[in-house]
């Protein structure tokens, strides 16, 4: 859809608002009522009772702890969730006078999550900026109506200790240099942070001037960060203020570390001081929206993760005017999340990146993948990528068991106590089984990913199968791994019934996702009478099928199952 200033700004303004409607409802839904604290130093801990589906906490979100008139203080979650305990660290200046943490009570406590607009309302200033410099700004232009323009020659250089680009890479990286406008597809694997990051040391390297690196996510905005640092750029790291007390393996690029490290008097001018000093900053998409950054101009700015951002959070550092704009991503895997479905219908799922494709910008596929194994990536790049992704991993074997494989499973499905998801306890059990053999063959429990999509499964396999047992085992929803990788991924599909169908296990981009984690093991557990009622599943296990690769019994002695002998299509699912 070709837009308008103004009819750009009259679609996205009142949908921003809705979204934004949307999640303050969620927030003031999310209140716990007589929680118990576990409090260790300024950190404490409590475990929470999901009562919805929407129910999220990220890092950085704010607590406010009420236990009776007169006792209330703040804190922000420090650590990602991966259970239904969150630890959340003290702010000890918020504690009223006379009270400490040693003689507040422990138990009786209401917890609010706090809702902040500050996304919104920057998503809401750049538009408005934009729309101000609407004759001024090329790449707000562009990014209206679209462009075509050609990729010309240019010297690429190779920071040390990086691996030599291949052809698809390269191509990418001299797009990025020489046009105003560039899309680059990276599927899984494809080396899109190495190549984003030869991209950043590029413009830095011919131009000499200063680069602004975003994602929508704090963990992307890190491990892009550590790679550009790895050239041997000057890197800054911008955090959000409620960020800031959150320990992370870039502190030592992070901005509000090396201002308490300096020990200087006006910190207004050491924060101008080191981001002069910067060559590039990085910082997700709404932290580019910091009243500090705005002192200085950013002629290039990368968007990484560009499918994971709606379009308006994709704008926010686009108000720098840049001279070039690249955008790194791949609109087959997860796009934004999004809570008001209203909005969708709208086009608010949508990324930037996916509307410019649309219009007629065409990406630059990074098609050599370097994660999975050639039997991993066989039906992803026939299925996803029209057969372009190709292989350059080893073919050896690391067990004694198919690389990938089905493992069928006719179990019983069941609604959580919560109402909202389903459980699935014979999966649940195989996914224990499968566990057990590889940490019996030397595989390790951070070498070992569990994905299933519902919610339901996960807390069953955590706290029924394993409870103090789990450990660091990762056990997510899809989109908790994306951007991820694991030695072996088993994948938990736990719909199993006669009637309802898939649910949302049938969406094709979190399939994409769930296939290409895993580096040298995938296994799907699932029952193929339910999964047969999808096309794109039914697709699925028909390859399995062609290829010999479903299979039923102990994982010492599987034994070959037949779908076609099953009749799936008149077949019945466990009830």
């Amino acid at each position: 859809m070709h837009f308008t200033p103004e009819s750009y700004l009259s679609t996205f303004i009142p949908l921003i608002n809705a979204e934004c409607r949307k999640e303050q409802e969620i927030k003031e839904n999310m209140k716990q009522e007589n929680m118990t604290l576990l409090i260790d130093g300024c950190y404490c801990k409590f475990i929470v009772q999901k009562t919805n589906s929407d129910f999220k906490v990220n890092v950085g979100d704010e607590l406010k702890f009420s236990q009776r008139p007169g006792l209330s203080f703040v804190g922000y979650v420090c650590e990602e969730q991966f259970s239904d305990l969150i630890r959340v660290k003290i702010d000890v200046d918020s504690l009223p006078s006379g009270h400490t943490l040693e003689n507040i009570p422990r138990n009786g406590y209401t917890v609010e999550f706090i809702w902040n607009p500050t996304t919104y309302n920057r998503m809401k200033n750049a538009l408005q900026s934009l729309y101000n410099k609407k004759k001024s700004n090329t790449i707000f232009k562009y990014i209206l109506k679209g462009v075509k323009e050609t990729m010309k020659e240019i010297e690429v250089f190779q920071p040390k200790k990086f691996f030599a680009l291949n052809q698809s890479q390269e191509i990418a990286v001299k797009a990025a240099l020489t046009r105003t406008l560039t899309l680059i597809q990276g599927p899984p694997g494809t080396g899109k942070t190495m190549v984003s990051a030869v991209i950043v040391y590029n413009l830095v390297k011919h131009y000499g001037k200063k680069v602004l690196v975003v994602a929508p996510s704090n963990t992307a905005a890190d491990q892009l960060a550590i790679k550009i640092n790895d050239t041997g750029l000057k890197v800054l790291r911008i955090m959000s203020k409620r960020r800031e007390d959150v320990s992370t393996d870039v502190d030592f690029l992070c901005l509000h570390k090396l201002l308490n490290e300096f020990f200087i008097d006006s910190k207004n001018a050491s924060q101008r001081n080191l981001l002069e000093m910067a060559e590039v900053v990085c910082c997700t998409c709404v932290t580019a929206g910091q009243k500090i950054l705005k002192e200085f101009e950013f002629p290039f700015v990368l968007i990484d993760e560009a499918v994971q951002s709606t379009e308006p959070l994709s704008l926010v550092p686009c108000v720098y005017s840049p001279e070039k704009l690249i955008l790194v991503g791949d609109h087959k895997q997860l796009g934004p999340t999004i809570l008001n479905k209203d909005v969708v219908k709208y086009g608010f799922k949508q990324s930037l990146f996916e509307r410019l494709l649309r219009i007629g910008v065409m990406p630059y596929l990074l098609s050599v993948q370097y994660r999975m194994h050639p039997d991993l990536c066989a039906f992803p790049s026939e299925y996803f990528y029209n057969g372009l992704l190709k292989s350059g991993t080893s073919t050896s074997k690391v067990l004694d068991l198919p690389n990938n494989f089905f493992y069928v499973c006719d179990g019983k499905e069941e609604i959580s106590q919560s109402r909202t998801s389903f459980f699935n306890k014979s999966e649940a059990v195989i996914v224990e089984n499968i566990i057990r053999f590889l940490f019996k063959n030397g595989v390790l429990e951070q070498q070992i990913g569990v994905i299933t999509p519902y919610e339901g499964q996960r807390s069953y396999i955590l706290g029924q199968i394993f409870g103090n047992e789990a450990g660091n085992l990762e056990i997510k929803n899809v989109d908790g791994f994306q951007g991820r990788e694991k030695d072996f991924i088993i994948v938990s599909l736990v719909r199993s019934n006669i009637f309802q169908g898939v649910g949302f296990v049938g969406d094709k981009r979190r399939m994409n996702v769930t296939l290409t984690r895993a580096k040298h093991g995938l296994i799907i557990i699932g029952n193929p009478f339910t999964l047969y009622k999808n096309e794109m599943w039914a697709d699925l296990l028909n390859w399995y099928d062609e290829r010999g690769l479903v299979y039923e019994g102990p994982l010492n002695s599987l034994k070959r199952v037949s779908l076609k002998l099953l009749n799936l299509k008149g077949g019945n699912a466990s009830s």
